[in-house]
């Protein structure tokens, strides 16, 4: 292979620094012109095409990755955290969320049921017919549209009032002994007192003293009334009537205290006409209309 001369120049593609380079070897050493034959410039010229690649790959190495490489590989990153959040974290969420409706759910049924049995035991509305007293303007139940429901203690209790209020406030000469000593019997306390004086001989309201021996009072309860446990309201109408006369009516209300004790009676009769032990302590008789007043 021929040698390049010396003063031949420099091809313009081979840089003159490439180290492969003959040419370059020699300006930088010119005394191993003699050790080393020229190479030809075709082969210097391939030799400063690799060095070139060679250095840009270096570079690209060593070079810190540009924006477009960071932007794809942020991408990269935020679809492998949508992913994990698709698969692990939303449907532990959804769990989460189903479970608190269906717990709330639960409640609200739970509520609504303790509510509707709350409301099962109220009062129900009944209709009835009344009349009115033109003296004393009270009304009173004439017809009851549903049939009526009362408890045995109340039906009982209602029952001993009514024979109370009728033998102590009627008057006939028939039967006054019989009734008075049924109405003693019954009555205690200031209950009794008031009778022994109603019917003393010396008081001026003394019943046969007023009434006399064709005298007769009948008794008509209208209603009875439970203020307390021990206290109760019996309105009655008393119609006095005597012969040749006409009759004279009057509206009353009697307030009745009393109570329940066992009974101690040594004759069986006895027992059989008080089984309960019901005694009278208070009576008080106070008229509704001036009409029953002029009667006292």
């Amino acid at each position: 292979m021929p040698w390049a001369p010396m003063d031949s120049p420099i091809p313009s593609n081979i840089s003159p620094g490439c180290p492969a380079c003959p040419r370059a070897l020699l300006m930088a050493n010119p005394l191993r012109i003699s050790a080393r034959p020229a190479r030809p410039a075709w082969r210097c010229a391939r030799n400063s095409r690799l060095s070139t690649s060679c250095a840009e790959t270096r570079r690209a190495r060593s070079s810190p990755p540009s924006s477009r490489e960071r932007s794809m590989t942020d991408a990269l990153s935020e679809e492998r955290k949508l992913l994990a959040r698709q698969l692990l974290i939303e449907p532990t969420r959804r769990e989460k969320l189903a479970w608190l409706v269906a717990v709330g759910g639960m409640a609200c049924g739970m509520l609504g049921l303790a509510t509707t049995l709350a409301l099962l035991p109220l009062k129900q509305t009944q209709a009835y017919l009344t009349i009115v007293d033109r003296d004393t303007g009270i009304a009173s139940r004439a017809v009851e549209v549903e049939r009526a429901t009362m408890e045995h203690a109340d039906a009982v209790t209602q029952s001993l009032l009514y024979g109370y209020v009728l033998d102590r406030e009627t008057y006939d000469p028939n039967d006054n002994e019989a009734r008075m000593l049924r109405t003693w019997r019954q009555s205690t306390g200031e209950a009794q007192t008031s009778l022994q004086t109603l019917w003393d001989g010396k008081n001026p309201n003394y019943p046969p003293t007023l009434y006399g021996e064709a005298g007769r009072v009948k008794l008509e309860v209208l209603s009875i009334n439970q203020v307390n446990d021990s206290t109760a309201q019996v309105r009655f109408v008393k119609t006095l009537s005597r012969p040749n006369q006409p009759e004279r009516l009057g509206n009353f209300t009697a307030t009745v205290s009393y109570r329940f004790q066992p009974t101690q009676e040594s004759a069986l009769e006895l027992v059989w006409q008080n089984p309960f032990g019901f005694v009278v302590t208070g009576y008080r008789v106070s008229s509704d209309s001036l009409e029953a007043q002029k009667d006292e």
